[in-house]
């Protein structure tokens, strides 16, 4: 479930040096531009990826790790949800360190640790590994509400906007096809274990290209994307010619 994470941390590292210039010079309606627009980069990535993980979780499980693994899918599952709040919440940390408030990082971090650890000791003995993947899935819930209430507090900012549409549609229709097709697949258990492997590696790889299709046949790209990735460039020196021009 953690490499749902690697979009949001490849994003991040992009996001943080131009949103503290940003801050730093006092540029709020580009901030809000950028917080906006790489949050929804990061949910337009990681979104479908959980959806696909939780469709096919015990394929993956299985695939990976074995059959008496496999038994663990509800709690990929749930896991899978769980890093949907997780990344979508990575650029509000973020914030939270471009306008210098690390000790509520640190205060929050206590307090997710506790609740965290409280939700273990309750829901194990009721759930088994489903109580703890539902621990850490609220947990996370739990940290990225705080540092949404306290980056609003502090700088009236927010990530939400009407362009999340695109990317759910887009997801939810693409994951829709998936899940009626999933029955005239083959077993895996039937297969090798390099078909397998290919089979699933075949799959997620046309599941993101329905995805993308839907997503640009609804104009998921706003001009935004480009104003931000011309930020990028003039912040890090990295030339993104090819993303600019995909994007227009």
């Amino acid at each position: 479930a953690r490499l749902l994470e690697t979009p949001a941390f490849a994003l991040t590292a992009l996001f943080l040096p131009v949103v503290t210039g940003l801050y730093a010079s006092r540029r709020i309606g580009e901030l809000s531009r950028t917080y906006k627009t790489i949050t929804r980069w990061i949910f337009s990535v990681v979104f479908p990826c959980a959806l696909f993980t939780v469709l096919f979780s015990r394929e993956i499980l299985f695939i990976m790790f074995g059959e008496v693994y496999a038994a663990g899918a509800a709690a990929l599952g749930v896991l899978a949800f769980g890093f949907i709040v997780y990344t979508f919440m990575d650029t509000v940390r973020s914030m939270l360190e471009c306008i210098a408030k690390t000790r509520l990082i640190l205060y929050n971090t206590v307090a997710t640790s506790a609740l965290n650890l409280s939700l273990n000791f309750a829901l194990i003995p009721l759930f088994g590994v489903v109580g703890a993947a539902l621990a850490t899935t609220t947990s996370y819930f739990f940290w990225g509400l705080l540092a949404f209430v306290e980056v609003y507090a502090y700088t009236r900012l927010h990530p939400c906007s009407r362009a999340y549409w695109q990317p759910t549609a887009a997801a939810l229709i693409a994951i829709t096809l998936f899940f009626l097709s999933k029955p005239f697949l083959p077993a895996l258990s039937s297969l090798v274990f390099l078909l397998q492997l290919s089979l699933l590696l075949f799959l997620g790889i046309a599941f993101l290209g329905v995805y993308a299709g839907l997503f640009l046949a609804l104009r998921g790209l706003q001009k935004e994307d480009i104003e931000l990735l011309e930020a990028v460039e003039r912040k890090t020196g990295v030339k993104l010619g090819f993303l600019k021009r995909f994007a227009g």
